[in-house]
């Protein structure tokens, strides 16, 4: 009876621990989806909606990658993995500034 009650409390912890993880994921992924919405129209020429949405769902990709894999004590996969983040960050800002840029040319000088 002990072991049940034991048993069904860490069962109920781990569903717990997951129902908030799996919100938590949720609400982030849909924050991502909002700030591309929010960047497209701010610059939908040059922020095209599909393009963005596509951007932030592998940056949040990766970043749980990265998560995962130091969680799992895998830290040469989490070594490949920040790569893999700071990439796609580099990624991000050029594809940020570049359509600043081009927005409004005009604000900036050089090549």
């Amino acid at each position: 009876m002990f072991g049940d009650l034991i048993q069904d409390h860490l069962v109920i912890a781990a569903e717990l621990l997951t129902a908030a993880f799996n919100d938590a994921k949720a609400r982030w992924y849909a924050n991502a989806n909002q700030i591309a919405v929010q960047m497209n129209k701010m610059n939908p020429k040059y922020w095209p909606l599909k393009e963005t949405k596509q951007m932030w769902i592998e940056h949040l990709d990766a970043t749980l990658e990265e998560a995962t894999t130091h969680l799992n004590g895998d830290f040469a996969g989490q070594v490949a993995a920040y790569d893999h983040v700071h990439d796609l960050a580099l990624e991000m800002a050029d594809f940020i500034s570049a359509g600043v840029i081009r927005q409004f040319p005009n604000k900036f000088t050089g090549g």
